[in-house]
């Protein structure tokens, strides 16, 4: 859902800037507002998961949700101010956060602007994923437990 969230946009959405030279209302953007922010959410939800870490969940909401609550009203407000009206009608017909399956047809494209950055971003979050699958086998584990014992003795 990243990759094609950010396929519309391309490079403007990995600026500290608020840019926007167009509204992209094609792709994810077509059910959703946010779709790179809820993909993302999904991810950490996920490691979350993997994890196992579930008693953690609604820390991770909170976590995940303070920060993004205040980025979206930011964006949010820089999107009006720049669109107007245009801005004003797709938020009538596009949920911020929940999607909506009505259009299909407009949702179900591929951006061309796809950033090869994106690429490292993804092979990162691979990378975490993998990484809580080693640490859970059992060799592993048995692993970490010595070496964590180790550092606790020699520290003191």
């Amino acid at each position: 859902m990243r990759i094609w969230a950010v396929s519309h946009p391309g490079r403007h959405t990995r600026s500290r800037t608020i840019k926007a030279p167009s509204l992209i209302t094609a792709g994810p953007y077509a059910c959703v507002r946010n779709p790179i922010y809820l993909a993302n959410f999904l991810i950490g939800l996920g490691l979350v998961v993997l994890a196992e870490a579930i008693i953690l969940v609604p820390l991770y909401f909170i976590v995940f949700g303070l920060p993004y609550r205040k980025i979206v009203e930011q964006e949010e407000n820089f999107l009006r101010n720049k669109f107007g009206e245009e801005f004003g009608r797709y938020c009538a017909v596009v949920p911020r956060w929940l999607p909506r399956l009505k259009n299909t047809a407009r949702a179900l494209t591929f951006g061309p602007n796809f950033h090869l950055r994106e690429f490292g971003t993804t092979f990162g979050i691979l990378v975490g994923g993998l990484f809580f699958e080693w640490i859970e086998s059992p060799s592993h584990r048995a692993w970490i437990t010595f070496l964590h014992q180790w550092v606790a003795e020699n520290l003191r």
